[in-house]
This record gives structure tokens, C-alpha cells and sequence, in this order.
């Protein structure tokens, strides 16, 4: 990913700004303000999982279908982790990022996106999550996941993985997961289609004790996975029923994205606190404390006894010690086209940093537009003159000052004191 970083020195001096201050190859630009709830306190760092329509921007042709002209950084242009997959067919699609501790000032992220140039992706799973894999090599990595029991179908392809318990001996019975060991709170995310042959879940290391979860056939409602069965030191038969939970709707042959978050009590008895479909914004944050069963470790599962289990991500993150929040700013259109940009010195903002008065200086006659807006992308003043503005009584802070002169355009970056 090609970087750029801006000197004070030179935003302080109203250096020329060709798409905001942080790039310079895209044509948008969003907010995204992160506050932790009241009392809530400094969150420490993780990662989160944030809502965002990218088809709506890939249909309107400001992101690319693989989001590869996609950024997101912090208030000082740092680069932050991110992940997301399919972004040309999800409305309701998922934003993970790695942040840093979270204050309880909050925070605010900056999201660019739509490029007219060849940029390299930025997306990196492995950045964001602590265990991760996309499917996208083709080849099923015995290395990081393992079998339990025979299966008819394990593999990869078109950037899944797919796997079919035997039917012979019990194919609900036999599972995939990962080789990996957490003692929580941690959550476990991932995109699948689900239907009455589907299980997934939370497996053991030591034996192989389960818990999953699959659809009630219809007690609830036919595309509600309300209920979960307890399967023990088996891979043909013997599981049962337990409460009905978590009771959130998932669309059936649909690929939703599911969180599942858990822990283990120091009885070793296993804690659900949270079950999320992201796709429908469904949220089950009541608790499943299984008490019959020993858990030394945790790790996730996935079973089918019919079509086949449709993986197109995994990904492992600590659960966040709190949930802040998520409040998205306006769309900002940004320059980006040389052929749109006045000349770098025929517009002026002074002085800068501004107390109480602000002028501007611009060299041609003709009908100007000026907009400013704040550091959440929001527009708090505009005006079609050049007159001094009195900003003697607006918030301290950066704000983009944005000149239009018919086709052409010019923003210039400007810090309020008090």
C-alpha cells in the first residue's frame, strides 16, 4: 500500500491539498466517529466490526468490487488494519479494523475510497484478526485445520471452503476447525450460507465435546437458527436438544456474516454471551452457560450432513471490552483530476491558525463558491464571496476549506484556536 504523511510545517503553512491531507489518488472521503458509552471508559485495543454498504458504492461505481481502492486511517493519516470481503454484492457488509486503545473521548477514523488508478489492495485479514484465512489459494491447509470424522467433500474453490460429513456414519457428526486453542472471551467470525443440515459452533481441543447451533425446523420460524444441540465423545450419534437459543433470524443459502462470542468460567464451563448475524443486524447478547460440559479451550466449528458448508472467510479476534458507538459522517467528494484543480497559489486562507477572523484571497474575478467543513466531514458554512469570516466562535480544530470556481476546485486544510 503506497502511504503518504503531510508535515505539520506544511499544513500549518496552508499547504496546496490535492485530496485532503492524507492521499492523493481518491475521490471520497467519509468519518467514521467511534465514542464509547458513558462510563464505559478507555476500551482497550481490538478489533471491530463495523456496519458498511459497499454495494451501494460499488453500484454507483466509487468502489471498486474488490474494494482494493479502499483506506482507512486515523485523525494523523496512520494506516489502520482493515478487512472486507465482497463488496460488490453486500449491502449489509462488515467493516473489521484493528484499532488502538479506544478513550472515552472517542475517536474518529477517516475512510477514502475510489480511485481512478490502479492501486494495490489493502485489505490484510491477518492484520485484523488473530487467526484468519480467506480460502482464496484453492488448497485446503492441512497445517491449519483439521478433520473429525470422514467427510465426502473437503475442499477449496472459488474462494471457499467446502466440506460434507460422510453420511454413512452420522455426517452431522463429522466436523472441520481450525487448529487453535483460545480460552476467551474471544469471537469468531465468519461468512456462510445455513440451512437444517448446517452446524456451526464451538469445539474442544482435549476430546471432542461440541456445542452448535442449526435451525429449530420451523419451530420458531423456518429461517430462524434458534436452537442448539450438545454433541459428546462421538462423531456418529448421540447428541440432544437443548434450550432454544440464540433465536436470531439467518437467511437460508445465503452467505450471512455471524459473529459468535464465548469465554470459559473458571469451573470450565462454557459462556455464550453473543451471537450477531451482521447481514440482518440481528443481536442475541443473552447468555448460554452450558454447565453439563468441560471446556479446556475453545475454537470453532463446521458441519453439514447434506449441501455442503460454504466457508468464504474464518477469522478469531478478542472480544472488545466494550462496543462504542459507530456514527458515519457525510460523503465528501474529493479532487482528484488534475484538469479540475486551480493553480496551486491563486487561493489563499489567512491567518493560519485563525482566532477570530479569517480571509481569503483569490486571484481571478469570477463567481466563487466556498464550503467548510469540520474534521467529521460535516459542512458547517458556505458562502459565494470572498468577505472575512468570523470563526470567533466556532469549535478549536482542523476544518477543509473547499473553493469551487465553476469545474474547477481548490481545498485548503485550517486549525482554529482559541
Amino acid at each position: 500500500m503506497k502511504q503518504f504523511y503531510i508535515p505539520i510545517c506544511l499544513l500549518l503553512s496552508m499547504q496546496f491539498l490535492h485530496a485532503q491531507d492524507c492521499f492523493t489518488e481518491f475521490q471520497f472521503y467519509r468519518t467514521i466517529t467511534l465514542q464509547p458509552q458513558t462510563g464505559q471508559g478507555t476500551i482497550p485495543a481490538h478489533t471491530i466490526s463495523i456496519p458498511f454498504d459497499t454495494k451501494a458504492l460499488v453500484d454507483q461505481e466509487k468502489l471498486q468490487m474488490t474494494g482494493a481502492d479502499l483506506r482507512v486511517v486515523d485523525e494523523n493519516c496512520n494506516p489502520l488494519p482493515f478487512f472486507i470481503q465482497d463488496c460488490g454484492n453486500r449491502h449489509n457488509n462488515v467493516l473489521y479494523v484493528a484499532l488502538p486503545d479506544l478513550a472515552q473521548s472517542g475517536m474518529v477514523l477517516q475512510l477514502y475510497y475510489g480511485s481512478r488508478s490502479n492501486v494495490s489492495s489493502a485489505i490484510d485479514g491477518s492484520a485484523v484478526f488473530l487467526f484468519f484465512d480467506d480460502f482464496e489459494d484453492g488448497v485446503v491447509d492441512r497445517d491449519v485445520w483439521e478433520n473429525v470424522g470422514a467427510y465426502s467433500r473437503w475442499d477449496e474453490s472459488d474462494g471457499k471452503m467446502h466440506f460434507v460429513g460422510d453420511a454413512g456414519t452420522g455426517g452431522i457428526f463429522q466436523y472441520i476447525t481450525p487448529k487453535v486453542a483460545f480460552k476467551g472471551p474471544f469471537t469468531f467470525d465468519f461468512a456462510a450460507p445455513s440451512n437444517n443440515n448446517q452446524v456451526y459452533g464451538i469445539c474442544d481441543t482435549a476430546d471432542i465435546d461440541r456445542v452448535g447451533f442449526r435451525y429449530q425446523s420451523g419451530s420458531q420460524s423456518n429461517d430462524t437458527m434458534d436452537i442448539y444441540v450438545k454433541l459428546r465423545d462421538t462423531v456418529d450419534g448421540g447428541f440432544f436438544t437443548g434450550d432454544l437459543y440464540p433465536k436470531i433470524e439467518v437467511e437460508r443459502g445465503y452467505g450471512n456474516i455471524m459473529a459468535l462470542s464465548a469465554t470459559i468460567d473458571p469451573q470450565k464451563s462454557l459462556i455464550m454471551d453473543r451471537f450477531e448475524n451482521h447481514t440482518n443486524g440481528q443481536i442475541n447478547t443473552s447468555n448460554l452457560v452450558v454447565l453439563d460440559m468441560e471446556f479446556d479451550v475453545i475454537r470453532p466449528y463446521f458441519s453439514s450432513f447434506g449441501t455442503s458448508v460454504e466457508l468464504e472467510y474464518v477469522g478469531v479476534r478478542a472480544t472488545p471490552a466494550g462496543f462504542p458507538n459507530v456514527t458515519f459522517g457525510p460523503e465528501v467528494s474529493l479532487t482528484t483530476s488534475a484538469e479540475d484543480l486551480i493553480a496551486q497559489n491563486a487561493f489563499e486562507c489567512f491567518p493560519n491558525p485563525v482566532i477570530n477572523h479569517l480571509q481569503f484571497k483569490y486571484d481571478k474575478l469570477s463567481n466563487v463558491d466556498i464550503t467548510i467543513t469540520n474534521n467529521l466531514g460535516k459542512q458547517v458554512h458556505s458562502q459565494s464571496d470572498l468577505q472575512p469570516l468570523d470563526v470567533s466562535q466556532w469549535p478549536a480544530g482542523w476544518y477543509i476549506v473547499k473553493l469551487k470556481d465553476g469545474e474547477k476546485a481548490i481545498s485548503k486544510k485550517i486549525l482554529v484556536n482559541k
